[in-house]
């Protein structure tokens, strides 16, 4: 029989037995097929099969089930029992049904489909990528270095290690992202350790370069005010530990760079400074750039307005003055220092509203209108690393349908397309991490004027071990990242956990010993490249994992993760070891720009090692013997480490069956 003759509704119902992999390979027969298999209904369908909220629901269907039996049992003994009554036997055999069609497996399974559904009615949505992004192998492809003193590339690098020239990397200080008009990522600019700046590639869709290469760099000490270019470049551009210290506007390609206690303007066309702005206190975080809006500078004690249009206003006080608050046109005193994160206007593009995160235990809100006042406050208890939103409002557990049974699908679906957004929040509570989810409604006298609801989420046991650095959408999906390096992502009900990868397993290349053996040889031990942790899809084989920064130790995290924002929606990465990286779903290596090993050296290395084994003994020297040993226990670690997890997972499933006492006290 032809396929090709089928209408598109049998084929798509056909498709919808195979697996994932089958049906990516169905795409390859013509473009009506690829058509059907790219259906965004499909991948939601399959995505849906495949995703851990599935997989729980499934594992405690079994008691559902028969609580729901028994339910549809004590009906039927009510029906009987007043089966003299005619019209309440009716009423009752009404009930009964539309209770066994509730909790049927088809309307369970129905049920539970569109609880989990994170798409809204006015988002537009790819499930297809999203099944990618959820399950296809994690790759990193780290930037191209900054060397002081040298070429962006260097001509023989592996001369200047066995020389000893070879200058060490420097170190990002920031994150900057510039945009196209469609908010789509190009370049990415960083402010350096030594106040330098430089501006990498992000996009490869043109002919202007390599994702992740040099563009541009500028003399070193270029943000710091007070750098004499004749002597030392201080390092004075993280002292306040602000992770959020890079404003850009992109459609004037200008960047705002907070240097210690100074806000500098920079031209990113001629890597020029345009303007300094001097604060009295030294600067934690600024917040994102918008046209036709003041940008709000947070310092130790501070919150500042800045208006780039007007620098001439920005005249500073003095400390004491800002305090007391004595001058109140161009800052709010905090009572308690140390803002993190600053985020304008999550409801609406139109509101006013200023929501300030940081060390002190709540969530502060100022009005733009009534500044410097704070307008409501949201106490969280935790001290906050980094708030971002989603515009859409959040859903609390108890509009969950398969926890409620109760609840009908159209309550659900009310609640869902109700206006608002959803203010996240990440931090640490008492030594752990964080994750804090919030809905704000708009007022019904001012729509541009949000207030907290009622629904709200705060996860602090089981989100991380650690404090949680920093947030943000990707996708329909919560991105964070924690102190141990894990990069995970979460459904947006924020407890349900979608994949994790921890930044230490996928080493770039790490170079544990260089020797100079039989003349020009040179031997690099590479570390084994890592897969995602998901349960989906099985970690990756070991291979040369490649990267460019040679140099490094374990225990790298990263401070702020950014969506691209292009077709990829991939993550741009910051981490502690000031490297910059783009972390893609579903390429392997080959993207990865920077120092490497060729292939005809490697391959000559191998050929090398090859002939040894047949000439001589046994063919090993004591070289190759620890590179075997270095494997094998890299290959135990990981193994234990996936036993142990089970191990947690089995435990978490004896309690959730009410038996976890014991283990508990074990």
């Amino acid at each position: 029989m032809n396929l090709s003759a089928l209408p598109d509704e049998l084929i798509s119902s056909i498709l919808s037995f195979l697996e994932p992999d089958e049906v990516v390979l169905v795409q390859l027969i013509s473009r009506r097929f690829k058509r059907l298999a790219r259906d965004s209904n499909l991948w939601k369908n399959i995505c849906f099969e495949h995703s851990r909220y599935e997989y729980s629901r499934r594992r405690h269907g079994s008691a559902t089930a028969q609580a729901a039996e028994d339910l549809v049992r004590l009906q039927d003994a009510i029906t009987g029992v007043a089966s003299s009554n005619e019209d309440f036997a009716d009423s009752n055999v009404h009930v009964t049904s539309s209770i066994s069609e509730r909790f049927s497996p088809s309307a369970r399974r129905k049920r539970a489909l569109i609880s989990w559904d994170p798409s809204h009615s006015n988002e537009k949505h790819d499930f297809y990528d999203e099944f990618r992004q959820r399950h296809a192998p994690i790759a990193v492809d780290w930037f191209e270095e900054s060397n002081p003193g040298r070429h962006a590339v260097p001509i023989d690098w592996y001369e200047g290690l066995k020389s000893g020239r070879h200058a060490a990397p420097v170190e990002a200080t920031g994150l900057g992202c510039l945009t196209d008009d469609e908010n789509v990522l190009h370049h990415v600019v960083a402010p350096m350790e030594n106040d330098s700046l430089c501006v990498w590639q992000a996009s490869s869709t043109d002919e202007s370069g390599i994702s992740g290469c040099l563009k541009a760099r500028s003399q070193p000490g270029l943000l710091s005010a007070e750098h004499n270019h004749a002597g030392p470049v201080p390092t004075i551009t993280n002292d306040t530990g602000a992770i959020e210290n890079v404003s850009i506007d992109s459609k004037q390609r200008r960047g705002y760079f907070a240097v210690h206690d100074t806000l500098a303007e920079v031209d990113l066309q001629t890597l020029q400074v345009i303007s300094r702005s001097k604060f009295s206190f030294p600067i934690s975080c600024i917040s994102r750039f918008e046209p036709l809006q003041p940008m709000t500078v947070g310092t130790t004690h501070t919150l500042n307005l800045f208006d780039p249009r007007a620098r001439h206003q920005q005249t500073p006080s003095e400390p004491t003055e800002q305090i007391a608050g004595t001058n109140t046109s161009l800052f709010s005193s905090l009572t308690e220092p140390g803002p993190l994160s600053i985020l304008h206007h999550p409801l609406t593009s139109a509101s006013n509203e200023i929501w300030v995160g940081g060390r002190f235990k709540s969530l502060l809100c100022y009005d733009r209108r009534f500044w410097p006042r704070v307008s409501k406050t949201m106490f969280s208890g935790a001290r906050l690393s980094s708030i971002s939103a989603l515009p859409y409002p959040f859903l609390s557990r108890s509009y969950d349908l398969t926890r409620n049974p109760g609840l009908s699908i159209n309550d659900h679906v009310t609640v869902k397309s109700a206006p608002g957004a959803t203010l996240m929040a990440a931090g640490e509570y008492k030594g752990k991490g964080s994750l804090e989810l919030y809905n704000l409604a708009p007022s019904p006298d001012n729509e541009s004027v949000s207030y907290v609801t009622e629904s709200q989420y705060r996860n602090r046991q089981t989100i991380s071990r650690t404090r949680l650095l920093s947030i943000a959408p990707h996708g329909s999906r919560i991105v964070f990242t924690d102190g141990d390096g894990c990069l995970k992502w979460m459904e947006r009900d924020g407890s349900t956990l979608v994949r994790e990868f921890n930044i230490n397993d996928y080493i770039p290349w790490r170079r544990r010993s260089v020797e100079a053996t039989r003349g020009a040889e040179i031997r690099t031990v590479y570390h084994d490249r890592a897969g995602a942790d998901s349960p989906m899809i099985a970690s990756s084989d070991d291979e040369e994992a490649e990267g460019l920064f040679a140099e490094g130790e374990n225990g790298d995290m990263i401070q702020r993760v950014i969506p691209t924002g292009d077709e990829k929606n991939d993550l741009l990465i910051w981490t502690a070891d000031g490297r910059l990286g783009i972390v893609g779903f579903g390429r392997g290596r080959g993207a990865h720009f920077g120092y490497r090993e060729n292939s005809r050296t490697r391959d000559q290395n191998r050929k090398t090692r090859g002939s040894r084994t047949q000439t001589g003994g046994d063919g090993m020297d004591e070289s190759d013997e620890e590179e075997q040993k270095e494997r094998a226990e890299r290959l135990f670690g990981m193994r234990m480490r996936r036993a142990l997890e089970r191990q947690a997972d089995e435990a978490r499933f004896v309690r959730s069956l009410g038996m976890g006492g014991r283990y508990e006290r074990g």
